[in-house]
């Protein structure tokens, strides 16, 4: 309320000052303008901090420290160059970017009361004004500036970029696919854009974005909307159309454009008698038609798809909504576009809905796609599914998913302890129709507070699927939460949720349903007792990292097998991530991109470790967090064991990880992490799963060894002097998969179909299997002595050098960390405010893959890649970029991207010049 009311004070005085600027000219002169100029400035900085509250926790810790009597760590310098770009001011990482702290601390939750105070303090020394100058009745001009006018705020930002590249086979103007930057098939492949290992997005592309936001004074209808003007606006498709194949059998394909490659999607299509398949690979287009093309099945059919003419559209529009907001305590909006990040995230334990991990496309952007019966010898029937291939492949070059969300949306506030929020959308890939409606997910969230120690809420999804304009299916989800303050620091949280669905209820014959039930309990104790009813416990942080502090928790969670939450994904949240299974002195990137709006390093860190709870499991878990010594010394541990519900072993994970300040210029890390899992089955792989969780066929597998997995890592960085650092880190693992992401040896893998029985019927599904898998390690896996050494050098203000070194036994380790084998040099130079310049040389040796896959053989190769980039600042909000070759990525929109920014794009030196011109307004 003090903000709201601050606001209209301060606008009152200047509709006032305005009236007297037009009245005379004696203002320009007078006590008066700085009175008008010092309101200015407070508004200025009110909206700062309310910029800053939302989108900027960098600029919050700054307020922080302001505010604070115990010193936080400081704040990092703002970077030279614009941050979505490598930095080139960067210490101790091979990849230069604006880094945040590797002391990461909560955000606050309110404004600092004394930099509110201050606000307040200035308003009150514009109570006394000058006097009006005399309007005079005969002036009708004045006299109308007196009297009261609705106005209105408008504010438009934007942005301009333009793109080209040349390289041996001609000039580019238009060349960007942020999918090229997957380690997935691409990187085995050379058809089409891919390029084996050194397929990359080139990123080449012209924008024109314009984000226009009005609001009128005293009103409470906000409008806003983003227009964007680049190849991703410009699509087209084909009309749906039935080929038939050589054996007989027939598919209905829909061929999909964007102008951003110029070539189709590629897709998947399950063909409509017999229950076969065929991937639909990209296909050039020639003006506004395909090439003929032909494809053979999974069971070798042969299908030939003829040329077909595209419709062009144009879609320029990102977003568009409009807000009512009548009172600080409620808030309507309607969003006939939006991205992701309209979906309604909650705050249950469960997270019942959208649970995702941070590079994933959110749930409540997958579409159904209907069954099919198969009608084919004795017949059998394809369970439709929730399909999330288009939402995970649409992304431009900046990582941002751009499947939209078209609904409403409702929060508000029925008394103090009391908050309800809502949110009924639906999904639109870049072609579908805008009148077309495939899915739509619901979901409410209530949450009451009977006292400051004792919270209950609700939660109820609702995500129906359509075909043909038909239901037909539908998951509805509801579930009780509640906490209670035991003790002041010991605190219960428990919550139980049901579901039930039903799918294909087009088809009364193959009609399925399910119901199941999910429990989760948790005791939760921590010094950090301020605010702790209500929060998560990874929400549960000290403001300041230099103190001392405790919080643990012991939890139990369970999911039937018949449960279900289609707007939550639990398969990578159930997991560490494979960057959190090793030791890093590189600093985090400071900020990411994906799926509709910039993330950070808070956004991120909670991901590196699993917590084991997905469907058909439970799961007892203990998390451990201590700092001691004013934060010299940190701990983390987290141990969970996890069961089928049918009592089966699934895994026990234990890990700690420590981090110590031995002296001002030693800081030394360890890591421990064991990884237990059961003997393997003759022919299952024992770590990947396919999207339903269910292992995969690998024939490589022997019956009865032992896949366990162990970690010891050891790391120390040591300032020489003030302008030499080192650091070095020792790991003994035999961990090939879960620290690698299975990498590369989950990109050899296929699928086929099977048949099954369910309640009398005959259904068909997918079987996901592993190939070529005997030139990998198989369990029980070897040791391996991991070395990693890096030397940070600035001799001078101006300059920063950095070499790297890897020796890694592991002759598979690839581009997707820095674990791969290699010897690195990268230097930075800063001459002026203005100019930047940047170079970076990797060799790297690894086995090939395409030779693999190809030729059945191993070649342990070398490669060698420069990368160069001079970046020229021309104003504060506008820059021009020329690169030659292939550098490290910004964008952490990726499941084999590191976040530390030890990927590499390309392996090779890739001969193409870009240049590129960016800038705001």
């Amino acid at each position: 309320m003090k903000t709201f009311s601050l606001t209209i004070t301060l606008g009152i005085l200047f509709t006032t000052g305005l009236c007297h600027a037009n009245s005379y000219d004696y203002l320009a002169d007078s006590p008066y303008r700085a009175i008008m100029d010092k309101a200015d400035t407070i508004l200025f900085d009110l909206d700062r901090i309310e910029s800053m509250l939302e989108n900027n926790p960098t600029e919050i810790d700054t307020l922080a420290q302001n505010n604070s009597e115990t010193p936080l760590p400081k704040p990092i310098e703002k970077p030279v160059l614009n941050n979505k770009k490598p930095n080139i001011k960067q210490k101790n990482a091979p990849i230069s970017y604006e880094t945040a702290p590797i002391e990461v601390y909560a955000k606050p939750e309110f404004p600092p009361k004394k930099i509110i105070a201050e606000i307040i303090s200035e308003v009150e020394t514009l109570q006394t004004l000058p006097d009006p100058y005399p309007v005079h009745e005969e002036n009708e001009f004045l006299k109308d500036l007196t009297e009261p006018t609705t106005t209105y705020s408008s504010n438009i930002k934007g942005e301009i970029k333009m793109g080209v590249g040349v390289d041996s086979d001609g000039f580019y103007w238009k060349r960007a696919n942020f999918d090229l930057n997957e380690r997935n098939f691409r990187i085995i492949s050379d058809d089409q854009l891919n390029n084996k290992e050194n397929t990359f997005d080139p990123g080449l592309y012209s924008r024109l974005k314009l984000n226009v936001d009005i609001d009128q004074n005293d009103s409470p209808l906000k409008f806003h909307s983003l227009i964007s003007i680049d190849p991703w606006s410009f699509t087209a498709k084909s009309e749906k159309t039935i080929i038939t194949g050589a054996g007989g059998d027939r598919a209905e394909i829909e061929l999909l454009y964007w102008s951003n490659t110029g070539y189709t999607v590629n897709q998947i299509v399950n063909t409509l008698d017999n229950g076969d398949g065929f991937a639909l690979s990209e296909m050039k287009v020639d003006g506004i038609r395909t090439i003929p093309t032909t494809i053979t099945s999974t069971f070798t059919n042969v299908f030939t798809i003829p040329e077909l003419k595209l419709k062009r559209q144009f879609q320029p529009i990102r977003e568009l909504w409009l807000d009512y907001t009548p009172s600080d305590n409620f808030k309507l909006r309607v969003f006939p576009m939006a991205f992701q990040t309209a979906a309604l995230t909650s705050d249950d334990p469960l997270r019942l809905s959208n649970n995702q991990i941070f590079w994933e496309e959110s749930p409540w952007l997958a579409s159904w796609k209907p069954g099919n019966f198969n009608s084919a010898g004795a017949g059998d029937f394809t369970k439709g599914k929730w399909d999330d291939n288009l939402a995970f492949f649409t992304r431009d070059s900046d990582g941002t998913r751009l499947t939209a969300l078209r609904g409403i949306s409702l929060e508000m506030d029925p008394s103090v302890n009391t908050s309800i929020k809502a949110t009924v959308a639906t999904p639109k890939d870049l072609w579908q129709d805008y009148q077309t409606i495939r899915s739509l997910p619901s979901s409410i969230r209530v949450k009451h507070f009977l006292s400051d120690d004792f919270y209950l809420g609700g939660i109820s999804n609702l995500h129906l699927g359509f075909n043909d304009n038909k239901r037909d299916a539908y998951n509805y989800v509801t579930g009780l939460d509640g906490g209670i303050k035991l003790y002041k620091n010991l605190k219960l949280d428990a919550q139980l949720s049901t579901s039930f669905s039903k799918q294909d209820i087009t088809n009364s014959i193959y009609a399925t349903k399910k119901r199941g039930n999910a429990y989760f309990f948790s005791l939760t104790t921590t010094s950090l007792t301020d605010g702790m009813i209500g929060k998560n416990f990874g929400e549960i942080a000290p403001f300041n990292q230099k103190v001392n502090y405790h919080k643990n928790q012991l939890f139990y969670a369970r999911m039937d097998d018949g449960f279900e939450s289609s707007l939550s994904n639990y398969r990578e949240t159930r997991d560490d991530s494979y960057w959190g299974r090793h030791l890093h002195f590189r600093r985090p990137m400071n900020e990411f991109f994906g799926g509709g709006g910039g993330m950070t390093w808070y956004d991120i860190k909670p991901f590196a470790v699993g917590n084991g709870i997905d469907i058909n499991r439970f799961v007892f878990g203990w998390n451990s967090e201590i700092s001691l010594w004013a934060g010299r010394l940190k701990g983390q541990t987290d141990i969970r064991n996890v069961h089928s519900n049918e009592n089966k072993f699934i895994e026990n994970v234990a890990r700690t990880e420590w981090t110590h300040k031995t002296t001002d210029k030693l800081d030394t890390k360890l890591l421990l992490i064991n990884h237990k899992l059961p003997n393997t089955k003759a022919g299952i792989d024992p770590f990947i799963t396919d999207p339903n969780g269910k292992f995969l066929i690998n024939t490589a597998i022997e019956d009865g060894k032992d896949p366990s997995v162990n970690t010891v890592s050891l790391g120390t960085q040591y300032d020489i002097t003030d302008k030499i650092t080192w650091n070095g880190i020792w790991e003994y693992t035999n961990d090939l998969t879960a620290a690698t992401d299975n990498f590369p040896r989950g990109l050899l893998n296929s699928s086929s179909f099977e048949t099954f029985e369910e309640n009398a019927l005959t259904f068909r599904r997918d079987v996901n299997f592993l190939y070529g898998q005997g030139s990998f390690d198989l369990p029980p896996y070897e040791y391996l002595n991991i070395f990693k050494t890096g030397l940070n050098v600035r001799p001078i203000e101006k300059v920063d050098i950095y070499l790297n070194y890897t020796r890694n036994p592991n002759k598979f380790a690839g581009q997707i960390d820095d674990s791969m084998n290699q010897i690195g040099f990268e230097a930075t130079y800063l001459p002026t405010s203005k100019l930047g310049i940047f170079f970076k040389y990797t060799r790297s040796q690894s086995y090939d893959l395409f030779t693999l896959v190809n030729d059945q053989r191993l070649s342990f190769e070398t490669h060698h890649n420069f990368f160069s980039e001079l970046r020229y600042k021309m104003a504060k909000d506008e820059h021009f970029t020329f690169q030659y070759g292939v550098g490290p990525s910004p964008v952490l929109s990726s499941s084999t991207f590191d976040p530390f920014g030890g990927a590499m794009l390309s392996l090779d030196t890739q001969h193409i010049f870009r240049a590129y011109y960016q800038r705001s307004f």
